[in-house]
């Protein structure tokens, strides 16, 4: 945590969370709750440390369902990690992206696919683009909150107030030349194909996430 005060008077907190301890959904409890005791309120909605609601443990054999293995990749399957490539090569930005051109490729690709679809598409598509001479396939993946997926198993208000990890991470696979040869509209429909069972409720992703959050 660190607190940075500017020329002007004004001042800027910036913060940094670990996913072994918490997810965005929960980083965003802490900071409101901050905000409303510093400002001398109470806290609008308490935080659970209940990890009895979504405790970790083994998948028993008779439920297992393929959906789990669009979640996650195994670790054994991930490929080694180069050692030429140094952690502090990384670089992270935040883009700003105007509501018109969100919507400019909910035409492209078609507005029955989802604004986040669409600009997921639209990403997927550039990655291709930039892929080193070699590679055959990319990937693309979105993190998925899975509170409102467990509301019926522990009820509502248990899940908003649910501090920790309750995510995953769906994703799709696609060759390179095949992801710069199709349509916006064609590669829309394939992210569909693999979030949509990430985001809704059924028995499959309410298995997930009870035997892998915490």
């Amino acid at each position: 945590m660190q607190v940075t005060e500017l020329g002007c008077g004004a001042v800027v907190v910036g913060c940094m969370f670990d996913h072994r301890v918490a997810d965005a959904y929960s980083f965003n409890m802490f900071m409101s709750a901050w905000a409303e005791t510093a400002l001398g309120q109470p806290i609008s909605s308490m935080p659970s440390f209940r990890r009895s609601l979504l405790a970790s443990r083994p998948l028993p054999s008779n439920s297992l369902d393929p959906l789990l293995d669009r979640f996650y990749t195994p670790l054994s399957l991930c490929p080694p990690p180069n050692p030429l490539i140094s952690c502090s090569a990384l670089v992270s930005r935040i883009y700003y992206v105007p509501a018109a051109d969100i919507a400019r490729l909910q035409d492209i690709a078609g507005r029955k696919h989802s604004k986040v679809v669409c600009f997921t598409a639209y990403l997927w598509q550039i990655l291709a683009r930039s892929a080193n001479l070699g590679e055959k396939s990319c990937s693309m993946g979105i993190v998925v909150d899975g509170r409102t997926r467990m509301k019926n198993v522990h009820g509502e208000k248990f899940m908003e107030n649910y501090f920790g990890n309750v995510i995953s991470a769906p994703y799709g696979n696609l060759r390179v030349e095949s992801l710069l040869d199709m349509k916006l509209a064609e590669v829309a429909q394939e992210v569909y194909k693999w979030l949509s069972p990430a985001v809704l409720t059924n028995d499959s992703t309410q298995t997930y996430f009870y035997y892998y959050s915490n």
